[in-house]
């Protein structure tokens, strides 16, 4: 999915999708990752590492990962330090072991294969959508729960909200319909101009107060998916 990296829009992928990437390549050799923590023994080698559990393991220092290829000699190796990546998220505080790994994997794979332009969820601490609650409202007039028009009096007030919409609202909902893909990307949007402008999570944003180049900048994003196939979201994804 699209995200906001130094000002600008980047194609944003997991772990899994760099996966992906390295299975459909003829000289992947494999991957092997794990997690250090303090008590371990710890000692990177020429051609792999040697790491042994400690008896009470301890804390996590970080993470690390070996992509073998056939057509080299020696793996790609990286460390990802614990201190450096740990995000202040729930999905941090549950899971900081698979986090940490999957930040070492995902720079490890991108390395071995010169993946450029992308960036993973896990190195930008970017959530699942489950991670959240989508309390974002996009369009300020119209909010609540859809509802079935069974009279007149329903159709009516259904055109006159229709109507109330603003022109920015109008524009988006034009381009968004009733893709629930899109839907989701411009709730990701939101979001995550609420956490650029430190908005508390209960407060609701709207499409509406959003400055005219961050307006511009979703309607570019949203554009773009629209025109992509099922099959192109997966790849990415």
């Amino acid at each position: 999915f699209f995200w906001k990296k130094d000002g600008k829009p980047t194609i944003m992928t997991s772990r899994d999708g760099y996966l992906k990437i390295a299975d459909r390549h003829p000289q992947y050799d494999g991957l092997i990752s794990d997690v250090v923590r303090e008590n371990d023994k710890f000692r990177r080698k020429e051609t792999g590492i040697n790491h042994q559990y400690g008896t009470n393991r301890g804390q996590i220092v970080g993470s690390y990962a070996l992509v073998y290829r056939k057509d080299r000699s020696y793996p790609v190796y990286i460390f990802a330090p614990f201190n450096e990546y740990q995000a202040d998220s729930k999905i941090w505080e549950q899971y900081p072991s698979a986090m940490i790994l999957k930040v070492a994997e995902s720079m490890a794979l991108k390395r071995a294969f010169s993946v450029s332009g992308l960036v993973s969820r896990e190195e930008m601490a970017v959530q699942q959508q489950s991670d959240y609650n989508f309390d974002d409202i996009p369009f300020s007039q119209v909010q609540g729960k859809k509802k079935k028009c069974k009279t007149q009096k329903d159709e009516t007030l259904k055109k006159d909200q229709v109507k109330s919409l603003t022109e920015r609202e109008l524009a988006i909902k034009e381009i968004v319909g009733d893709a629930p893909k899109l839907k989701e990307d411009l709730y990701n949007y939101l979001r995550h101009v609420k956490r650029e402008k430190g908005i508390d999570r209960s407060k609701k944003i709207s499409i509406n107060s959003l400055s005219k180049d961050q307006f511009e900048q979703l309607k570019s994003i949203l554009n773009t998916f629209s025109r992509l196939s099922a099959q192109e979201r997966k790849e990415i994804s």
